[in-house]
């Protein structure tokens, strides 16, 4: 009987707009943080030669926000780069790396996300001459 009741209250508690049963982990309550601007992409890449992005600053927005990045690396506030998935903070900045294609005319593009967030970045290397 016993279990009859704690099931038939879990059941009505699920039904409950207002129970928060997993409270967000991301900073300010929402799952995505606002960023100072964009990536730059680059067009006319040399092939194979590595390229850093322009640093970009989570804004308007408190706590920390999962970070992650595919094709990649990311630095953030001048650290090493890494592929790791992560931890960034309000009013820190990130930059990327990656390594051009060693294809002409080929783009290559790193995302980042950030909470919900997602940045991406692309490079085009050059078209071939002649």
């Amino acid at each position: 009987m016993k279990w009859l009741i704690a099931t038939f209250t879990l059941l009505m508690l699920a039904g409950c707009g207002n129970v928060e049963w997993l409270p967000e982990t991301s900073g300010g309550g929402s799952s995505a943080p606002t960023f100072s601007g964009n990536f730059t992409n680059v067009t006319g890449a040399t092939t194979g030669i590595p390229y850093t992005s322009n640093q970009i600053t989570i804004v308007n927005t408190t706590g920390n926000w999962a970070i992650s990045v595919s094709g990649g690396t990311y630095s953030i506030n001048g650290a090493a780069y890494t592929s790791s998935a992560g931890t960034i903070s309000a009013n820190q900045s990130v930059t990327l790396q990656q390594t051009a294609s060693t294809s002409p005319n080929t783009p290559t593009t790193v995302t980042l996300t950030v909470g919900t967030a997602i940045k991406t970045w692309t490079v085009t290397t050059a078209a071939p001459i002649g």
